[in-house]
């Protein structure tokens, strides 16, 4: 880059005035940064300058450093999808795609994406004679519906949940017998990107869960109404931090046992949850793995063993009780009071009087 001009293009009009004006007096990390720059510009030669851009005109660069991989993005090994194309012919749009896990050029993605030729194929039109989908469980009544509405032939990759309620029309839309897929021929989109957190729907899980039990739609139903909708939040939240970390240690979820569930609390406590906030974790793994785990030895030596290194704080001033008070001044020789010779019950006394005594 030596000897060449760099034009800086920005939508932050305070990056813009702080290196045309080459610092400021408002940010100390700005004028940091701009010098940073600076020093590094002149060391090497090279002239910059910035000009200001509308944020819409911006869009390419902030997904480049804005867009996460989403680590629920899932597609089919490549020689997997080749055996599909030999079946069934080559489609010409991915349409539930991202730029990591799309099988072809063409593809709509759900946010926005220089790359991608739409966003949200569910309301974006399919301009192909043979589409390609492998959408997320919880869009597979919507993505049916469409392929309805709009007659495109789609090759469609969805499991195999009979108990489901979209189950009994996706066989009845279907043109040919469904093939199925061992589950090796799945494989986790991968990058140098930053993971972010997943869309985690908790109630999606727990009827997996339920239904690979054997239970109906209907039995799964009350089962789940059983819990109050606070205590579903709180789990569903512990589940997703629970998931995200089993996922961050290369560890199978579904494997688990005592010992990851210890590492994990441990990592609460590294945290400083309260004492109180892991017990309600261990009550939410407990229901996402229909096991107890609070009964298990260790789990309650742990729990002991954080009663001693950080024992609870306890007041050393009795709680006020209010009541009890009260009912000691009902009682003789405490019920009247002598004021200015008169003798008066505890009721006659003013209200400010009252209120000082309780």
């Amino acid at each position: 880059m030596k000897g060449k001009h760099v034009r800086i293009q920005s939508d932050n009009s305070t990056t813009v005035a702080y290196w045309i004006r080459q610092g400021g007096t408002r940010s100390a990390a700005a004028l940091q940064e701009v010098s940073r720059i600076m020093t590094w510009a002149e060391k090497h030669q090279v002239l910059l300058s910035a000009v200001f851009i509308l944020g819409i005109q911006n869009w390419e660069a902030d997904y480049l450093s804005r867009t996460t991989l989403d680590p629920g993005e899932w597609r089919l090994k490549p020689e997997i999808f080749q055996k599909i194309v030999k079946k069934w012919g080559l489609p010409c749009l991915d349409v539930m795609a991202s730029r990591f896990n799309t099988q072809l050029p063409r593809f709509l993605s759900k946010v926005q994406d220089p790359r991608a030729e739409g966003v949200d194929a569910l309301t974006s039109p399919w301009h192909c004679q043979l589409a390609y989908a492998f959408p997320p469980i919880p869009l597979i009544p919507r993505l049916l519906l469409k392929i309805r509405r709009e007659r495109i032939p789609t090759i469609l990759i969805a499991p195999w949940w009979p108990r489901r309620a979209w189950f009994a029309e996706l066989i009845q839309m279907s043109a040919e017998q469904p093939w199925t897929l061992p589950i090796s021929t799945f494989t986790r989109s991968s990058t140098s990107t930053k993971c972010a957190q997943i869309e985690f729907n908790g109630l999606d899980v727990e009827t997996r869960l339920w239904e690979r039990e054997g239970f109906s739609e209907r039995v799964i139903r009350t089962l789940i109404a059983a819990r109050k909708q606070s205590t579903s939040t709180t789990y569903h939240r512990v589940w997703r931090s629970f998931l995200s970390w089993s996922q961050k240690h290369n560890i199978q979820w579904q494997s688990c046992v005592s010992t990851h569930i210890l590492e994990f609390l441990q990592d609460g406590v590294d945290k400083r949850l309260s004492t109180s906030a892991l017990k309600v974790q261990t009550s939410a793994l407990s229901a996402l793995f229909h096991k107890q785990w609070a009964n298990l030895p260790e789990v309650k030596l742990f729990f002991q063993a954080l009663l001693k290194i950080r024992p609870p704080l306890r007041d050393p001033v009795p709680p006020w009780d209010l009541n009890l008070v009260l009912r000691a001044l009902q009682r003789p020789p405490l019920r009247t009071y002598g004021i200015g010779g008169y003798q008066v019950s505890i009721l006659q006394i003013s209200f400010p009087s009252r209120y000082m005594l309780s």
